[in-house]
């Protein structure tokens, strides 16, 4: 006799077969009707887009960094996430998310306000994300509130110059010896304002090195030589200027479990 466990999950795949095909479906159906509204634009690829706010500053290259704020919707309005509702926005190099978001953000610039209408082979295609079903079309509204150019080298001259920028952060703040409140409030402002600057470097320090690495791996010859010997040198560099940081936040985490 055919447990009740075992009947239950041989009902589950198809049924999630099932689901995957409506959604392509709802897609598709919604994209079509989509199209042929007043504003929106198709690409070759697929995406749609309608422009809120025409930007006026520079447009991102594929490997550069972006600030965004956005706000995700399935088709039926369902918010999946939303960096708006958590009144912080993100920053992430743009290679590193998903198709649609790397091709429909080159076609803004900065400080523009577009609605990405993202198919599900330029999203997240057949996997199941919970909210987001397998082939699930997306919606984003988005803000492209900042591009941070990385300057990826594409020639061997330029790779063969190419270095990491050095950390432009402040020297960590000494650790003080009084533990009174006031000294104590005033070395918080100070090591929190170096802890921010050196997350920020090392965020902009580790796209620009992935980029790098990016290069290594499609490259050919001489040019691929030259990215890998760039990529060791990034690694090695990456490591020297750790040092001092690390152990600023090892001492400021034992500072302040000392005051408190």
């Amino acid at each position: 006799m055919m447990s009740i466990r075992f009947f239950s999950h041989a009902l589950l795949v198809p049924f999630l077969l099932f689901t995957s095909l409506v959604s392509a479906d709802l897609g598709k159906e919604f994209l079509e009707a989509n199209e042929k509204k007043d504003g929106v634009i198709a690409t070759a690829s697929g995406l749609q887009y309608r422009v809120i706010k025409a930007g006026n500053g520079v447009s991102p290259a594929a490997t550069d960094m972006v600030k965004v704020h956005y706000h995700g919707t399935l088709i039926d309005g369902t918010v999946f996430d939303s960096s708006v509702d958590r009144g912080e926005p993100i920053d992430f190099a743009l290679n590193q998310v998903i198709a649609g978001w790397t091709e429909g953000l080159q076609l803004m610039k900065e400080g523009g306000k577009s609605v990405l209408y993202i198919p599900s082979e330029l999203a997240y295609g057949d996997r199941d994300l919970g909210v987001i079903k397998p082939n699930s079309t997306l919606i984003f509204e988005v803000e492209l509130i900042k591009v941070q150019q990385l300057n990826i080298p594409t020639t061997l001259s330029a790779m063969k110059s190419w270095r990491l920028n050095p950390m432009a952060c402040d020297k960590p703040p000494a650790i003080p010896e009084k533990k009174d409140p006031d000294t104590v409030k005033a070395f918080m402002i100070e090591g929190d304002k170096y802890i921010a600057c050196v997350q920020t470097y090392y965020k902009l320090a580790d796209a620009r090195y992935k980029g790098v690495a990016s290069v290594a791996q499609t490259a050919e010859g001489d040019m691929k030589d030259a990215a890998l010997n760039k990529v060791l040198e990034a690694r090695q560099d990456l490591a020297r200027q750790a040092v001092p940081a690390n152990q600023f936040f090892t001492d400021y985490e034992k500072y302040l479990q000392a005051v408190n």
